[in-house]
């Protein structure tokens, strides 16, 4: 018996482990972890400023970005601003008027009067130094503004744009003949004036960048110390400077450097296009370090570079990482204190915690001896009692003080003393009897289970016994037996198949019912899983054991499916079957149990329900269309009603029919002005037309002037138009009102719908074709209203009653904005006279001509009007009054240009005299406005016809 003792210590393995006392390392293990902590600040310092670094950079880089762009986008806006004056200047007629009386010798003072005020007005409404007038020969004719020499670089401009007749610019350089460092700087655009022929002229527009341009460039737009923008362009092999320099004063265009300096950002922005728009890092001119983003400046030779000083831009970093650092030193010393004085608590709490858990080690032992359900007894070699739990004492109905004077033979029933002493001296001893018997005091007896443990105390062999009752247990074993046997009879009374399936040996109980649904006598299949997998649907074999082993392993609550079954005469049989998965104590699978039902009836009986369903659901589905047809009929009504042009009604018809999905894919075309052709303007679904317009002979319903059906392509006669897949039908319908064709719909349905819906499909088609053809020519018929109410019938302009209507608005308009309005009224010159020597045929065709000359020749947001007779009024919008004599000016010549001819006959040429008048100078309102414009038409008539006047306040 001694070599099967099991050594015990008075204490549990946790309780040994905290008698063990803490190792201690030696110096460097100590100090590890100090070391340790100290180079994870230092790696999260150096990870923490690359990230500053980086994130500052990247802050930067997007704002220099953003500046330099929105100064390029500047300074090109300025560029296009300088070349529209110079356009405006070379299509001047009254400057080339002007230009060519000057240079003919024969001008009065009174004309040069008028262009020195045309040249003073220009030059400073738009802001230039000085504006000139110089012949081909760069003589000087007139001057406005301050004194400026010819040069001859100018002489060279003025000669190449008058014999190329283009503008030229002379780019930003200095005064010639100063002092470079005091010198004046100068950008010139040389505007040739056109139509002057052999007597051209040439306008110098003069300006100052650094008065005008530089101010835009150089303005930052938040507070910087070192922050500026740099306007550069290449000279050879040199980069120049063009602007002013925040750090050297009076420096414009007075610093360049060699192309090869490619340490200079100034000189990567111009030498490298690849660079420009990206973050660059390197010299500025003052050879400080600098961050900067550079750009070309569009339709220039000129760069743009914003750059600021990199110890500027690193500085917030630097004190972001200074304050780190200096926390990061706090909370490192704090940790290194922290660790010696756990240290030294360590040792003070080791004891404690050896004597707290010795105490609890003995608390922990008497609580489950003497409160476990169970009895415990420890028994000496002798079969002597050593103790016992009152446990014991009651289980075998002694007082607790009366059980150590008591032997193991005192209570056991089944054993002798001397067989009982034999089984205490086995070696080794049995762990366990799963059953015996023991005595009460009062005699009777009850089935116990006992374990066994062998153990040493205090130097001393004794045997711990563990005692428990399972008379209830015996009990409930019985009564499980008896259920059992009575389930076994109520399933032989049932008419429901039982399977049992043992998922260690994989055999399986099938009951006689479970046999005989399916035709076989009991015990004449094998009771194997096989057996199942051979009767089984193929195509159900897979899915149902995949079902069972989810049940098993715990992923499925329950089985339960439905499958059919092959009967021994060859049809299947419907079965429903569910079962249960019966486990261990351990919650290991052991068997699989359940029954089978014979559903093949009820199968039937859910065939023929689903069947009734179905046809309730397609006559429920029939008259679901049939409303949702009626609704979309309605509604489509509705909104075409509302529709206040054709544009919208396509735009409806498109909309609503893709929307209800009762048509199909179809498409609407509407017949063009020529009567021969239709173009689609609307479609829904997929669409049944091709993109562009086709002719009527490439439809049958067109021909025809009737509905026409195709049911299947390859079969029936087909229309060209349609673009389809092949096989689908369709339908066309034509859209005719009084003779007169508007236009065709086309409707093609999925499949053979066309076939099967029949008589349907095309009432409903010819119903939404009804609608649209009222709807389409009541829109018509309200254009065409519309049209006669606004517009004069004989030159298609607007009407007087449209210019009363629009022109109040137009000011209150201009009002709100703030912008200008100028109106013009035009006469045809001794009309009466063209009248009565032609006739009113002719003079209708120069009313005509002439309105559609004001059509072409104005801009789309101008309104022309035919004021009355052969007097005309225009709606110049966002005009001002120079620009607005201008373009009505070239209005005047082009009448003067106009070729009328009248059966055969050529007509001589019309003159027109307008007067204008400008919104808010001259008038405040509508109708003052109208009469400043007639003042000044009346005054071009006294002043000799064709002309343009402005109107002047006496």
């Amino acid at each position: 018996m001694t070599r099967s003792l099991h050594r015990a210590s008075g204490l549990p393995s946790d309780a040994r482990d905290a008698t063990t006392p803490p190792a201690h390392g030696r110096g460097w293990q100590r100090r590890l972890p100090p070391l340790a902590l100290t180079l994870l600040v230092a790696l999260i310092g150096t990870l923490v400023l690359s990230h500053l670094v980086a994130r500052e950079r990247t802050l930067q880089a997007g704002r220099l970005q953003a500046i330099v762009r929105l100064k390029a986008d500047n300074v090109a806006d300025w560029m296009k601003e300088r070349l529209e004056d110079a356009r405006i200047v070379r299509g001047s007629v009254a400057l080339q008027q002007l230009a060519v009386a000057v240079r003919s010798g024969d001008a009065d003072p009174a004309l040069l009067a008028r262009l020195q005020v045309r040249l003073r007005d220009f030059q400073r409404d738009q802001a230039y130094v000085t504006v000139q007038m110089l012949d081909e020969d760069a003589s000087l004719l007139a001057s406005a503004g301050r004194e400026e020499p010819v040069t001859e670089e100018l002489r060279a401009a003025v000669r190449r744009a008058a014999g190329t007749d283009r503008v030229v610019t002379i780019d930003i350089d200095h005064e010639p003949d100063v002092h470079a460092a005091t010198a004046a700087i100068h950008f010139d655009i040389v505007v040739p004036l056109a139509g002057g022929g052999a007597r051209s002229a040439v306008v110098v527009l003069h300006l100052d960048p650094a008065q005008v341009l530089f101010p835009r460039i150089q303005h930052w737009p938040y507070p910087s110390a070192t922050a500026e923008v740099l306007l550069l362009r290449r000279e050879g092999d040199r980069v120049r400077y063009i602007n002013d320099l925040r750090f050297k004063p009076n420096a414009a265009l007075q610093l360049s450097f060699p192309v090869t300096e490619l340490t200079r950002i100034a000189v990567q922005t111009v030498v490298d296009p690849a660079r420009r728009g990206r973050l660059l890092d390197g010299l500025d001119y003052r050879s400080e370090r600098v961050l900067g983003v550079g750009l070309a400046v569009p339709g220039t030779e000129w760069c743009l570079l914003a750059k600021m000083d990199r110890r500027e831009v690193m500085g917030p970093v630097w004190r972001e990482a200074g304050w780190f650092a200096a926390l990061a030193a706090l909370a490192l010393t704090t940790l290194l204190m922290a660790t010696n004085v756990m240290r030294q608590r360590a040792s003070l709490a080791y004891s404690r915690a050896l004597a707290q858990r010795l105490e609890e080690d003995a608390q922990r032992r008497n609580v489950m001896f003497g409160q476990s359900r169970d009895g415990m007894v420890v028994l000496d070699q002798t079969g002597r009692v050593i103790e016992a739990n009152q446990a014991f004492a009651d289980l075998h109905g002694y007082p607790l003080e009366a059980v150590p004077q008591l032997c193991v033979w005192d209570w056991q029933a089944v054993l002798t003393k001397e067989e009982a002493l034999a089984q205490l001296a086995q070696d080794p001893l049995p762990p366990r009897i799963p059953e015996t018997r023991h005595r009460r005091r009062d005699g009777t007896t009850f089935d116990v289970e006992l374990s066994y443990t062998p153990i040493q105390w205090s130097g001393a062999l004794q045997v711990f016994c563990v005692v428990r009752d399972v008379s209830g247990r015996k009990a409930i074993q019985a009564s499980l037996q008896q259920s059992e046997e009575r389930f076994e009879y109520a399933m032989r009374g049932s008419n429901d198949g039982l399977w049992d399936w043992d998922i260690s040996t994989d055999r399986v109980y099938y009951s006689p019912r479970w046999m005989s649904m399916l035709g076989y006598k009991a015990g004449e299949l094998p009771d194997t899983l096989e057996t199942f997998a051979r009767l089984v649907d193929p195509a159900q074999r897979a899915a149902i054991l995949t079902h069972a082993a989810d049940v098993i392993a715990g992923r499925a609550p329950k089985f339960e499916c439905e499958f059919k079954l092959r009967h021994r005469d060859g049809h299947d049989v419907d079965i429903l079957s569910r079962g249960f998965v019966v486990r261990d104590a351990n919650g290991a699978p052991l068997r699989m149990v359940g029954t089978h039902i014979d559903i093949t009836e009820r199968k039937r009986d859910e065939e023929r329900l689903r069947a009734a369903n179905e046809g309730l659901r397609r006559s429920m589905a029939a008259l679901q269309r049939h409303e949702e047809e009626l609704t979309l009929i309605a509604r489509l009504n509705d909104l075409l009603q509302a529709c206040a042009s054709a544009e919208e009604a396509y735009r409806v018809i498109g909309h609503t029919l893709t929307e209800a999905q009762v048509l199909g894919d179809g498409s609407l075309a509407i017949a063009t002005g020529d009567g021969g052709t239709v173009t689609p303007v609307a479609q829904w679904g997929a669409g049944a037309l091709p993109p562009g317009e086709f002719r009527f002979e490439e439809c049958w319903a067109l021909r025809l002037g009737q509905t026409h059906a195709v049911t299947d392509p390859a079969r029936d006669i087909a229309c060209e138009h349609p673009r389809l897949d092949a096989g689908r039908g369709y339908v066309c319908v034509p859209l005719i009102v009084k003779g007169e064709v508007l236009g065709l719909v086309t409707c093609a349905f999925p499949g053979d719908a066309a076939a099967q819906g029949g008589r349907d499909a095309r009432n409903l088609v010819a119903t939404v074709s009804e609608v649209l053809k009222l709807s389409l020519s009541n829109l018509r018929l309200r254009e065409s209203l519309r049209t006669q109410a606004t517009h004069d019938p004989l030159t298609g302009l607007f009407n007087r009653g449209y210019l009363d209507d629009i022109l109040p608005r137009e000011l209150q308009r201009a009002e709100r904005r703030g912008s200008r309005v100028c109106v013009a009224m035009l006469d045809l010159d001794r009309f009466k006279n063209f009248n009565d020597t032609y006739g009113h045929e002719a003079g209708d065709l120069l009313l005509r001509d002439f309105g559609h000359l004001l059509s072409t020749q104005l801009r789309k947001t101008d309104i022309p009007c035919r004021y009355g007779g052969e007097e005309f009024a225009v709606i110049l919008i966002d005009t001002a009054l120079e620009p607005a004599c201008h373009r009505l000016d070239g209005i005047r010549g082009a009448c003067e240009r106009l070729q009328l001819a009248l059966h055969g006959t050529a007509l001589p040429p019309v003159a027109v005299s307008i007067g204008i008048a400008e919104y808010p100078a001259h008038a405040q309102d509508a109708e003052t406005l109208l009469r400043a414009a007639d003042a000044a038409l009346y005054a071009a008539k006294r002043r000799g016809r064709n002309q343009v006047q402005s109107y002047r306040p006496d």
